[in-house]
């Protein structure tokens, strides 16, 4: 038992994070993730010397470092009272060991098995949400999902899980590419986009099925703008991408300004401070989603410029080694660096890298994990 909560804590981790999605299951995932910190933290302490080996291993030296900067950063601004900079602390710290004794013991689950148990899985959600959920059309769709751009992160996944899928594939394959597609256009995020370019580039490159696929969304595009829907083209045609991120990033870079070198602290990660927005932008529609929305000044409101800035550099540093290693990789590693780089690009306008619980933060850390394995692995395979 202990063997299997270590090998498959990742996917106990991500099955969570789906129930916190869902309406219906959100106070139960909240009991579920305190139950699964408690279970895990024990299971750490008893097997403290045997996962030695997996703290200190060279493959996963970035959570380690990220580690000791929480800890040292606590030791140096909180104290033993600041119960949610402890929480993070500790939180932080057992999702890196779920996630590195996930990738360390089953290693050929998470290569063989993974993406497609994720794939089928968010696509039972998104078919039990036409069922429960049947208006796709009346407003911006979230099917069981509390969160349209949530629920938009989830098909752009199984889709671009199922695109750069290294072998051939099959017509049910393309049935479903196509229910991920429009639900994600349904869902009306304008990260769709991103997500989708990211995958045709990584398949496809600037080939001429590039030019192809582009001319097929351009002319989608200016069919939908047409109509009076809430789809990712319609939003994308009304406003430009950031502008209603704008007074956001503004007052989150304000946030910082007030405690530049060192940060707010731990438990203030997604954090601004509402006391620099105007009332009247508190009110409005706005002020409603007043967040960063930006993971990289999410990291320095969070750390301050000193620790924040060391923390995005090792990010760039393990995201430059990784795909230098992995860009002509035609077999899962490219699925993994596609969420790597979606999340990079993505955490410009969504508060990503920072969270505990998010979906797509949880398969960052994820796959810098998997290919920094692999990567070791196959260096190894090399040498021998």
């Amino acid at each position: 038992m202990n063997k299997w909560l270590l090998k498959y804590g990742a996917v106990i981790f991500v099955l969570n994070i789906f129930l916190a999605s869902i309406e219906i299951t959100f106070e139960l995932a909240s009991i579920m993730f305190k139950i699964i910190m408690v279970v895990y933290s024990i299971m750490i302490i008893i097997n403290l010397f045997q996962l030695k080996n997996i703290f200190l291993h060279k493959a996963f030296k970035i959570f380690l470092f990220i580690n000791l900067i929480n800890i040292f950063y606590f030791l140096l601004f909180h104290s033993i009272n600041d119960i949610n900079a402890i929480q993070f602390l500790l939180a932080r710290g057992v999702q890196f060991t779920i996630i590195t004794t996930s990738v360390y013991y089953n290693f050929e689950y998470y290569r063989d098995n993974f993406i497609n148990h994720l794939t089928l899985f968010i696509i039972s959600i998104v078919f039990a949400g036409f069922i429960f959920n049947p208006d796709v059309i009346s407003d911006r769709y979230s099917g069981l999902i509390w969160n349209e751009n949530t629920l938009s992160v989830f098909v752009i996944m199984a889709f671009s899980f199922i695109l750069l899928k290294d072998n051939q594939k099959n017509r049910l394959d393309y049935i479903f590419l196509a229910i991920c597609l429009l639900t994600a256009i349904a869902t009306g995020s304008r990260g769709v986009i991103i997500g989708i370019l990211i995958a045709y580039l990584i398949k496809y490159r600037f080939s001429n099925r590039i030019i192809l696929y582009s001319l097929i969304a351009i002319t989608l595009y200016f069919v939908l703008i047409n109509f009076n829907l809430f789809t990712t083209a319609n939003r994308f045609s009304e406003q430009s991408v950031i502008n209603d991120r704008v007074l956001q990033y503004r007052y989150a870079f304000e946030t910082f300004l007030q405690k530049p070198t060192f940060g707010y602290g731990l438990d203030k990660y997604a954090y601004m401070d509402m006391n620099l927005v105007p009332d009247h932008i508190i009110d409005s529609a706005d002020g409603s989603i007043m967040a960063p929305h930006n993971g990289y000044i999410a990291l320095i409101v969070q750390y301050g410029l000193i620790f924040g800035s060391f923390v995005i550099y090792l990010l760039f540093r393990k995201l430059i080694e990784l795909v230098s290693y992995f860009k002509n990789s035609i077999d899962i590693n490219r699925t993994y660096l596609f969420i790597l780089i979606y999340a990079i690009l993505g955490a410009v306008y969504e508060t990503l890298i920072t969270g505990i619980n998010d979906f797509h933060t949880f398969l960052f850390w994820f796959s810098i994990a998997f290919l920094s394995y692999s990567k070791y692995n196959s260096i190894l395979e090399d040498e021998n």
